[in-house]
């Protein structure tokens, strides 16, 4: 009975603990700040007015357009009934959505349809992918959770603000980074050899890894305005940032989940090796554990390109289609950035095995002592 009403309180502290960082960004009061920056206010439509499609001007493309009724249900408007035009987003009646307010010329209100309000989608994944993890492993689950959260508060909370503050941003990068797998590896592994050896390997991985995306960034002379994202952040903060700094730390931490599993599996091998024969030598011990990390290597290198072209399918489709030569399309800084994250990514996958496996063996059967 005990150990139910445990795993019961742990499993509500961990959804709180989740539900507590994402709060904000779906609570009323974080609307209304929202609101007081942007004037956007939520609404939801009443009525589909009328919907078709027709030709873009100056061009043969065709899109969709509605014009619909909606009910304004937050700010100096609440309660009123408003006609506006939708050509982003296929909407529905009763579906809630955020308009954008800004006073005309006239001294009329113009109202502009931003996005659809997906935050109720967002909890139900939230809460889906929470149930999940604790489903498979309750224990393992909740301390997974538990750093993932932490991870993302010295992300938002700690390194933005610094690097918003003018940091160096690789320095910076790679110390918040060592931090977030030294807290997110032994809350969700424990204090002990395995995960010391792991965190270890990790950190020296980092290490090298930055120092050859500063080598990477600056030689390839690479601005860091190849997103539209980076174009307005350096537009909105005056241009005051290091864009290519800060193409460095995405880098970074764009690495961190990959090498956070190849250190921890490499010393979890080295560990099953020494126990299933404590009178192998270290030096077997550590071939063994290399022969193990080869073939997981092989496959996160393949897993690593595969995401980073997932996520990079629209920029595929355009290389597709593009009537430049392909040396030209490699050499521009939108496709050279991520060819550059993809081969960083696995260049530091590769140096992680061996040096995880390294340390690993150093701290499991070198010392001689009992493993935790």
């Amino acid at each position: 009975m005990k150990i139910i009403k445990y795993k019961l309180n742990l499993l509500i502290c961990s959804i709180m603990l989740i539900i507590g960082i994402f709060f904000p960004f779906f609570a009323n009061s974080g609307e209304n700040i929202e609101e007081q920056k942007n004037d956007n206010h939520r609404a939801l439509v009443k009525e589909i007015m009328d919907e078709g499609h027709r030709f873009i001007p100056g061009t043969d493309l065709e899109t969709f357009y509605q014009i619909l009724k909606v009910e304004i249900l937050e700010g100096p408007e609440t309660n009123s009934f408003v006609k506006v035009e939708n050509n982003l987003h296929r909407l529905k009646v009763n579906d809630s959505l955020f308009l954008k307010i800004v006073a005309g010329q006239d001294g009329e209100n113009i109202y502009i349809v931003q996005e659809p309000d997906r935050r109720g989608y967002l909890l139900f994944i939230l809460a889906l992918f929470i149930v999940a993890i604790l489903s498979i492993g309750f224990y393992k689950g909740a301390r997974s959770l538990i750093s993932l959260l932490l991870s993302f508060i010295i992300i938002i909370f700690i390194l933005l603000p610094k690097l918003l503050e003018g940091a160096s941003p690789v320095p910076t990068t790679i110390f918040f980074a060592c931090l977030i797998v030294s807290l997110a590896m032994y809350i969700s592994h424990g204090f002990n050899r395995v995960t010391h050896s792991a965190t270890l390997g990790t950190a020296v991985t980092l290490i090298l890894a930055g120092l050859l995306s500063y080598f990477s960034v600056y030689a390839g002379k690479f601005s860091g305005f190849a997103s539209d994202e980076a174009l307005y952040l350096g537009l909105q903060t005056g241009g005051n940032l290091d864009m290519s700094g800060l193409l460095l730390g995405a880098i970074i931490i764009g690495i961190l989940g990959i090498l956070d599993d190849v250190s921890i599996t490499q010393s979890a091998t080295v560990k099953e090796l020494h126990m299933a024969n404590p009178n192998l030598s270290a030096k077997e011990i550590y071939n063994r554990a290399l022969t193990v990390g080869k073939e997981h290597m092989v496959s996160l290198v393949n897993t690593l390109a595969l995401a980073y072209s997932g996520a990079s399918l629209p920029l595929l489709l355009l290389f597709s289609q593009s009537s430049e030569s392909f040396g030209t399309l490699l050499n521009m800084e939108i496709f050279a950035t991520e060819i550059t994250r993809t081969l960083i990514g696995s260049i530091a996958l590769i140096f992680a095995v061996p040096i995880s496996t390294l340390f690993a063996t150093l701290f499991i059967v070198k010392m001689k002592k009992n493993i935790d």
